[in-house]
Parts: C-alpha cells; structure tokens; sequence
C-alpha cells in the first residue's frame, strides 16, 4: 500500500442485478447435476465452496490435501463468507447480463413481425423453424433498451455497445485497509465526442501535498514563448524560446511564434500585437532643440545680413557685390535652415509631402545662386585679359536671372515628373462617392489575354475578356445592397456608403492591382480635416471568388472563396467570409456518400488551392468516418492538356467505382465533358461540389446523357427584394461612357444588347457588321439570366457581405468613448480607424436577413455552414432542372445534419433507383 495507495484505473462499467443474490442462494446440487457429466457445474461449485467431495473414493481437493470430506447437500450457502454472494462489484456480470437481454430483445423483435412487412427479401419475416444467424444479426444490430440500472444498450455498425468505464480509485484508510472506489466515469457521446467526469476532491493522492503530482518533462510555454524540441529526446521535452521583436504567441505551448501585422508591434510580454507608435524627433528631445536652434540661428544671422544688405544697398561695396544675387542667396540659404524644421516634430501629411520637394528648391535655387556669381567672377577677371572684354555680354542681368530659375524650375518639374513616370493601369470597374466606401473585387470577365514576353521591352498590360453577365449581377448586388443600407435610417444613419468595385478579370495579378488600388486610394480623392487626418480610402473590400486570389489578398469578406486553409486565425487574422468553407463542404459531401452506401468512389479535383485542400480534407475525414476508399485520385490540369484528360477519363471506365466526386470550377469540367462524350463514359453518378453545381454552361443536350441525375452541394438560396427592379435600372450615362475606370454598365450594355458605344466624333466604318449602341435599349425586353432571381447564391453570400460590413460599422460608431473595448476603454472612429478595430466589430456582428438566415461569425471568422443539396434532373423534352432535394447544416452540438427527399431524387439509370 505505501506503493500502490492511490492509484487511478479503468474499470468495467459496475451494475446493479436486482434478485441475483437470492438466485444464487437457491442454487443447491440435485440428482441431474451430481449424475450428469455433462452438467455438473453445480456439483464442482459445492464441492469447491464447502471443500467437500460428493463421492466415497479417496481424492485429492484442489488445494492438494488428502483429508476427506463428504458432501451432503443441505450445507447452507447463506452462512459462507465469500466474494460469490458479494453484489456490490457486478461489472462482467452486468454485461453477461445486458447481453442475454440484448439476444432476448433481438428474438423479441424477430417473433413480432407480420408476414408481407418484413426486412427480409419479398417482405418476408424469419421463423424460429427456418433461423438463418444473419437474420438474428439483423434484429441484433437494431437492439435498443435500457436496463433496471439506466444504461441504454444499443450496438453501432461495427456491433460495439456504447464505450462507457469507471474511474477507479485506490484509497488507504487509517486502519490499513485499501477501498477501491469509483471517482468518475468516461464515455462516448452520440457526437463522438469523449466525455470525462471526474470527482477529483474525492480523490486520494498518496503524496504529502495530497494534491495531483506533476508528471511532465518540461513546463507548459507560457504565451509570449514558443517550443523547442530538444534534440534526441521525445517530444514532450524541450525549451520554452521567448518570441523574438514584432513575433507573438498567445497560447500556451504554442509551436511557433507569429509576426504582427505591418502596423503593429509585440508587446513586451510578446503574448499580442499593439499598434506601433509613431516615432519621430520631438522639439523636447535634445537632438531636436539642438537643430532647431541651430535652425532659427542661421535663420536669425541671415536675416541679419539681409538687413544689413538691405540699409547698405547704395553702397558701392554691396552694388560690386551683385547685390541681387546676395539677396537671393541670402533668401535661399535661410529656406534652406527653415526647412529642416519641417523634418522635427509630430508628422503631418502636407509636411511629409512638402519636406523634401521644399529643401531641394531651395537648396537649387542656391547653389545655382552661387554658381552663376562664381561664373560672373571668373567672367570679370577673364575681361581683363586682351579681348576678354567679349565674353562679359553673356553675363548680364537677365541671363543671370535666367540662369538661376532655369535651373530652379528643373529642380521643381522633378518632384511632379516622378510621379507621372509611374505607370497608370487602367481597371474596369464601377465607382460611387460616400461618406465611407466599400471596395468590391468580382470576376466579370473570366479569362485574360496577356501580351507576348519578349524580354526585349515593355509588356502591354493583360487584356479582359468574355463578360459574365452573371458576375456583373453580383457587383450589381454590392451596389444595391449599398443603396439599400443608404435608404435604411436605422442602419448607419447620417452615413452615406459607396462603393469602388473592380473587375479581377479572374486573374490574380489584376485582382491584387485592383486591391492596391482600392486600399492606397489611387485615383481617389482624399480629403483631410484640420486635424490633417482623413477616412482611409476603402474601410473594407467584399470579394473574391476564388480561394488563391483571396489567400493573396485575405484582409476582406469574402461571398465565395471556400479553402479551408483560411479559416486559420495565424496566417489570417482579417479574413471573415459568408460561405461555409471547404471542410463542411466535405463533411457534407461524405454525409450524402454514407446515406447511400457508396463506400468506393473516384475524385477529381483541381489543380489550385481549391482542389488540393479539399482532397486533403476528404481523405482525412473520410479515414475518420470510416465510411469508404477512394478508387483513385487525379487532378485536373488548368489548361486542357487532352492528353492529360484522356488518361483520367480512362482511368474512370476501367474503374469499378461508379461514383463520381469532382471539386473543380466548371473550366475544368468543360474540358473533361469533352473528354467523357468523346470516349463515352457512361453509367457514372456524378457528385459536383458548389462550384459547379449550379453551372449552367453544362446544361447542354450533349452532356445530358453522362451528367443527369448529378447530386451536388450548393450555396444557400436567397432572396433579395427589390434586386430585379434595381437590376432594371442600370442605364449607361456620359460617365460610363467616357470613363476607362467606371465602365463595367458600357460593357454589360455592349455585351447584352450586342452592339458597340462609338466615341463622339469617331465614324462607323461598317455598319453593316457593327450594330452601334443607341443607349436607348430596353432591357425589361431581354430574356437572360441576368434578370432571373431565382437561383441568387453567390449574390445572397455578398449581400450579407455588404451588410455584415455596414452593421459592423454602426456598432463602432455606436460606441461612447469611455467605455469601448481598446486601450484605455477607447473607442474607434473613421479618421484614424486601423484595421484591427474593425476587425473587432466584425467578430461581434449578429444579424437576420430578410430571408431569416442568421449572420454572424465564429472564431475562424467563418460563417454559420448550411448547405442545399441539388440534383440535377432530366426533363422528358430534353431540358434539364436544377432542383433542391435538401439541406446539409451544422447544428449547435457541432454535429452535421442532412436532410433528403430521396423520393424527390432523380436517379440517371434503367432502375430509376439508386447505384
């Protein structure tokens, strides 16, 4: 006890068999049991309990002895001290126990059945004459009960009951003696979940302290340290490393520290970010009141000088001088010592700005000052030589006068040039002014074409092509959406919002230009007060729609970037978004794999950050769900390499998997379509993640024979009353028109009507070819998606994207100084607003739609995930509908949810019934 006092152990889970100890004690041996060989457990239990032998032959016992003893029979069991009448630790038995009474539930169910309503084949039931072992299996595995003690029984698909044990304690009393006790138990929750309950001050430790000892190799790292293994030793042992200057960690044990923000820096602790002080030379410090007076002394003594010129002007001393040079040299040199003030003291925007252009002035205007009397001295003393006299007329007044602001105004066109030398890239995009502006970035044309990379010269910028009408109606949302909070007088009053929406052109280089843009407020006007502080240039940007473009951008609200990997709060501290990511996507996805017992399938996924960190989800989820293989795993290459698509499209024949899983972007499916209707590989369920699934560019009459009966995950449907009438609305105007940055109503209204806007005073070569644009067109009269409100998903994610931004910025500006939640209880505002603030109000946003969804954010920044599910069904006159079969949604428990109408479902085989 000294060693083992103490000690914490499993231990089967203990029961209660109310009537088993008066069972046992009516256990007595008859003559069938001491007759029977083959039931005499009841005999050899006598003779061992009372070491009696029921027979007169001389036998040993079972302890070796010789002495010998007869059994009678009526010895009283109720008079013996032993563990078999003991009942207070039942734990195999409790088991034996629920197993007997899970067979007799099993048989129970069976024996209930009516004949044309059973399980089995043709409805039939199974009869104790005719018991097959798989037909009590199957009544087995659906045993449900719950016991006199209160545990349910049931079996999972693997015929394990539910995993519950006792926490068992040894405990050493005063007396000597050692209890084992129950301290706690641990199970298995129905959301798979292990679940702990320990009563720790019932406890006993066998330590002087009689508390828990510590049983680590090294001390947890405390936030503002990171890990270092140790190496040769486990991974348990290793050194906690203080995170080095502008590195943080904020837990503990963390295995890595990460870097700050631009604008921040660590704290002391190193445990989080602070924003940076601005760091300038103070008039206080010494080096400051040094230059500064060393400043207005030289100032002083040149205005000093000044003076003195100026009383002595008609002197001859000061007129053989060039006395208007002096002057200007005076004049200069003192600029040049009030100029360095503007490098002291608190920076302000204007100075920054004046600082340097202002000392180079000066300090040209007087060196140049100082080189022309140089060169007038030299001139004089050259006159004094024989026919010197000459070069003394091109040094006169006025080319002295011209020498010295030529070279002044060279230095002067400098400051301006530099900045026009920079290249102007022209963006198509959509522009309103506001009090406070939202950027948007979308996909409106969807390939680009790039200029040919010589290395020789320059390379002209990409150019945008294919209009999407589709991603024009979801910046067109962002600007209704915009308008609707600006008519809103609850929501951001006596704020007025715009918006400055660019095109990626779904390309990363553009969407990155566009989001320097936006942020450095290039091309945009930015006012200050006269504090010299003014709103940034965007406070947030809504979009984009792909993954690896928002990955480089990250600080925004996206509506369709899914990865998973940015849901990790380290690499991206700013990113919220308001679709599910990849990781439910998949959940989802192997949720509708197990409802149907599809346990070997094939994937396809695309070769960007979509597609790899979907793969690498699904296989490790479906590894934990233990729900099936994959038969294979190819990628989709970005271009269409038919070589590539041959080979993958022969591998999916040749495979017995007949399900399909692809997470692609509907190019890749196009090129693989191709592919499957020129080898004719039918007889495939096709299982399309959201990025497809509702594709209408793959709705055609050729693909309908291999792509019917699709199932797919898609973005939750909304409504947006009003949109259509906004929608309605869109009219191009002189602005549209002539403007290179503001033009995305031109190309819609070129695209949609297919005609072509000419510049005033440009002449139509062929009109015959060319329909020209009157801007008098009709768009009510059009019959295009564009207008239909049906299907809004990806418009439903950016008009909460839009929202969540707006409410998030009405709670800051709802907060009282004195009790917000910064520094000092401070608050945020508009003219010195940083982006982690926002950040903050975003976490909190808690919003409903007007479509009852609820908007809010968890710890990742990600939304609340719901998906519906579609499937994709083939009309008898060839048309194809995409229709909602049911929803997939995480519920509060954490758990997934999916909800089917299988009856609903249209399957794309003879059976009209699932594969």
């Amino acid at each position: 006890m000294p060693f083992l006092a103490g000690t914490l152990g499993i231990a089967i889970r203990r029961g209660e068999i109310p009537g088993l100890r008066d069972f046992l004690l009516r256990i007595r041996p008859d003559n069938e049991t001491l007759g029977s060989q083959h039931n005499n457990l009841v005999k050899q239990f006598w003779e061992y309990i009372f070491q009696c032998k029921f027979t007169s032959t001389h036998s040993k016992f079972l302890d070796g002895s010789t002495l010998e003893r007869l059994c009678t029979g009526n010895e009283v069991l109720g008079n013996m001290e032993n563990e078999f009448l003991d009942m207070s630790n039942l734990r195999p038995e409790y088991n034996v126990y629920k197993a007997v009474y899970a067979l007799a539930h099993a048989l129970e169910d069976m024996l209930k059945c009516v004949p044309g309503s059973g399980p089995f084949k043709g409805q039939s039931c199974a009869s104790l004459q005719r018991l097959e072992p798989w037909q009590l299996l199957y009544y087995l595995g659906r045993v449900n009960f719950t016991t006199n003690f209160g545990d349910q029984v049931s079996f999972d698909e693997n015929g394990d009951a539910l995993p519950i044990y006792d926490v068992m304690n040894w405990m050493w009393h005063p007396d000597g003696s050692t209890e084992v006790k129950n301290v706690g138990d641990v199970k298995e929750l129905a959301s798979k979940l292990i679940h702990l309950i320990l009563d720790e001050g019932n406890i006993f430790w066998n330590f002087e302290s009689k508390e828990p000892p510590k049983s680590v190799c090294s001390e947890s790292c405390p936030p503002g340290t990171r890990m270092a293994r140790k190496k040769g030793e486990p991974v348990c042992c290793f050194d906690c490393i203080l995170c080095s200057e502008g590195k943080i960690s904020n837990e503990t044990d963390s295995t890595d520290c990460t870097s700050c923000p631009e604008d921040f820096w660590s704290n002391p602790q190193r445990d989080h970010c602070v924003p940076k002080s601005m760091e300038f030379l103070s008039y206080l410090e010494p080096l400051g009141i040094s230059l500064t007076t060393a400043s207005l002394s030289g100032t002083l003594l040149c205005s000093i000088v000044i003076g003195v010129f100026t009383y002595h002007r008609t002197t001859p001393v000061v007129r053989a001088n060039n006395s208007e040079l002096s002057f200007l040299i005076l004049l200069s040199l003192k600029l040049c010592f009030l100029c360095s003030l503007l490098f002291i003291g608190h920076p302000r925007l204007w100075t920054c700005q004046l600082r340097h252009a202002a000392f180079g002035i000066s300090f040209v205007l007087c060196v140049s000052c100082i080189l022309v009397k140089t060169m007038v001295v030299l001139a004089v003393f050259r006159a004094t030589k024989p026919g010197g006299g000459s070069s003394l007329k091109w040094f006169g007044s006025m080319q002295q006068r011209g020498t010295v602001v030529f070279l002044t105004l060279i230095q002067a066109a400098i400051c301006p040039f530099s900045c026009m030398l920079q290249r102007q890239f022209n963006l198509n995009g959509m522009h309103k002014f506001g009090d406070v502006i939202l950027g948007g970035l979308f996909g409106v044309n969807f390939y680009t074409t790039f200029s040919e990379l010589s290395f020789t010269s320059e390379p002209k910028d990409p150019i945008c092509k294919g209009f999407d009408v589709l991603g024009f109606r979801q910046a067109q949302t962002m600007a209704f959406a915009v308008d609707e909070i600006n008519r809103n007088s609850k929501l951001l009053p006596n704020i007025s919002l715009g918006y400055s929406l660019y095109d990626s052109c779904v390309k990363l280089g553009i969407s990155f230009r566009a989001a320097l843009s936006m942020t450095s407020g290039r091309g945009e006007p930015f006012q200050l007060n006269e504090s010299c502080y003014g709103n940034p240039p965007v406070l947030g940007i809504v979009g984009d729609s792909s993954s690896t473009r928002t990955i480089a951008i990250s600080s925004i609200v996206s509506y369709f970037a899914t990865c998973s990997c940015l849901s990790d709060r380290k690499r991206f501290p700013s990113f919220f978004r308001t679709i599910p990511s990849d990781a439910f996507q998949v959940r989802a996805v192997i949720q509708i794999l197990r409802r149907f017992g599809w346990t070997w399938v094939g994937m396809l996924i695309s070769d960007d950050d979509y597609g790899l960190h979907a793969a690498r989800s699904f296989q490790s989820d479906l590894a934990q769900s233990g729900g099936g293989c994959l038969a294979y795993l190819e990628t989709l290459p970005r271009k269409n390499y038919q070589t590539e698509y041959e080979r993958i499209v022969g591998i999916m024949k040749k495979s017995i998997a007949r399900v399909v899983i692809v997470f692609a972007h509907e190019t890749h499916m196009l090129n693989l379509m191709q592919e499957v209707l020129k080898q004719n590989a039918t007889g495939l369920q096709w299982m399309a993640s959201e990025a497809w699934t509702a594709a209408t560019v793959l709705h055609t009459p050729s693909y309908m024979p291999f792509l019917a009966g699709t199932l797919g995950i898609a973005i939750r449907r909304g409504e947006i009353p009003g949109l259509r009438d906004f929608l309605l609305r869109i009219h191009p105007n002189n602005d549209t028109l002539s403007s290179q940055d503001n033009n995305l109503v031109k190309q819609f209204w070129e695209n949609i009507f297919q005609c072509k806007f000419v510049s005033p005073g440009m002449a139509v070569e062929e009109p015959t070819k060319e329909k020209v644009c009157t801007g008098n067109e009709v768009l009510r009269n059009m019959d295009t998606e564009f207008l239909d409100m049906s299907n809004l998903r990806p418009e439903y994610n950016v008009y909460k994207a839009v929202y969540a931004l707006a409410h998030a910025l009405h709670d800051m500006l709802q907060c009282v100084p004195g009790s917000g939640p910064f520094k000092d209880l401070s608050c945020a505002n508009l003219e010195r607003l940083e982006t982690w603030q926002l950040v903050h109000y975003l976490q909190m946003v808690n919003f409903t739609t007007h479509f009852g969804d609820h908007v809010s954010f968890d710890e990742n920044g990600d939304a609340l995930p719901i998906y519906d599910v579609m499937n994709w069904m083939w009309l008898p006159e060839g048309s194809m509908e995409v229709q909602n079969v049911g929803e997939v949604k995480e519920l509060a428990s954490k758990t997934d949810d999916l909800i089917l109408d299988e009856d609903k479902i249209f399957w794309n085989f003879e059976s009209k019934k699932v594969c």
